[in-house]
Order: C-alpha cells, then sequence, then structure tokens
C-alpha cells in the first residue's frame, strides 16, 4: 500500500530545527466519556516521556505532536502537547481538507479542526485512497511509521472496521513502534516500549 504524500509546511516561523527532534503519534476513539480522566493520564505519560528523555541526557529536545486532527483522541493529544510541551504540531490528513471537515457534524467541531490546523507547523495529506477507510489506515500507518512513541486512547476492542484504533495498534505492535495505551474505559496505561524509548534514524541523521 502507497503512502507517498503531499507536504508543505504552513508556518513561515517554524521554532528552530538546531534541537533533537522527538516525535508524538497519536491514535484513538473519537468519542471519549471519560475525557477528564484520559486528559489527566496523557499529561502523566508525557512527564513520563520528558523524564525519561532528560533521565538520557538527550536535550534540547524540540517535540513535535503528528496527529489527523479528528475528534476526540487527535486534538485531546495535541492540546496536551501544546500546555505541556510547547509542541510543534505537523497534521496527517486521510483526505483533502475540504472534503475532509465533512466528517465533523457541528460548527463547534469545525471551528476546533479549523484552530489547531492554523497552529500546524506541517501539513502531510497521504495519496488517494480507493475509499474512506483506506485513507484512514493510510493516515493512521503514516503516524506510526513517523512518530518515536505513539500514544493510543483506546478501549482495547477488537477493529470494527479498516483504519480504527485497533487496526493502528496492531500496526504499531508489528512495526515494533514504542507505545503508551491509555485506557478509554479506565485510564490504566500500559506501556508497550520494546527496547524503550529512541530517536529514530532519519531524524538523527537531520540534525
Amino acid at each position: 500500500m502507497s503512502t507517498s504524500r503531499r507536504t508543505s509546511t504552513e508556518r513561515a516561523d517554524p521554532k528552530p530545527v538546531s534541537s533533537t527532534r522527538f516525535s508524538i503519534g497519536v491514535t484513538g476513539a473519537r468519542t471519549l466519556t471519560n475525557a477528564s480522566l484520559v486528559g489527566s493520564r496523557i499529561e502523566s505519560v508525557l512527564a513520563k516521556i520528558c523524564d525519561e528523555l532528560q533521565r538520557r541526557s538527550v536535550a534540547p529536545l524540540r517535540y513535535v505532536i503528528l496527529s489527523p486532527l479528528a475528534e476526540g483522541a487527535d486534538r485531546l493529544v495535541a492540546w496536551k502537547g501544546f500546555e505541556m510541551l510547547d509542541a510543534d504540531l505537523e497534521v496527517v490528513l486521510p483526505l483533502d481538507e475540504s472534503d475532509y471537515i465533512d466528517d465533523f457534524e457541528t460548527p463547534e467541531s469545525k471551528a476546533e479542526f479549523k484552530k489547531l490546523r492554523a497552529r500546524a507547523q506541517r501539513l502531510t495529506q497521504v495519496d488517494p485512497a480507493a475509499n474512506r477507510a483506506e485513507a484512514y489506515e493510510m493516515a493512521g500507518r503514516y503516524v506510526v511509521d513517523h512518530c518515536d512513541v505513539l500514544i493510543a486512547l483506546w478501549d482495547g476492542e477488537p477493529a470494527s472496521g479498516r483504519g480504527g484504533t485497533a487496526e493502528i495498534v496492531s500496526y504499531a505492535r508489528r512495526q515494533g513502534c514504542p507505545l503508551y495505551w491509555i485506557s478509554t474505559e479506565d485510564g490504566r496505561i500500559s506501556e508497550e516500549l520494546g527496547s524503550g524509548l529512541g530517536l529514530r534514524q532519519e531524524f538523527r541523521d537531520e540534525l
């Protein structure tokens, strides 16, 4: 499956790139019934990531949130990244923006998407897909392939359709992508870090 893409830099004033880039990807549920609890767990995970990297003296760091900005998990991690890490935002769109925004039903949701979109340093759109489900799958895989660690907000249930959270988590596991899984049911945090947090070689090569 092709995941080649069109990429454009959206901000004229990105943060300096002389520091080490560390990318945090996100996948997860669109509807969060325990948003307050899950939000506090995201904060715990982000703090743990920072502490671990500082302990290993990986500094200075430029944190990046890699997110498709769907409702729910994608946006909550982005907001927490701004708040806690002063992170940059890179948006991965599964569809053309004018088409994608139609997936958000309320004016408030569309306005939030546009607000976050305006803060993005970079916008990436995956290649056209045969259908929406495939497009979402491609965007999810792109996030996994380009992040240093993935935060998944997930109820642990099997996939109900193509491109959903369960499928993206399964793909991340197959790829050996470090993963923090936050249960959307009870807030439990599970770590699946493999050999531990580390910078991907292509990002080290950019320094």
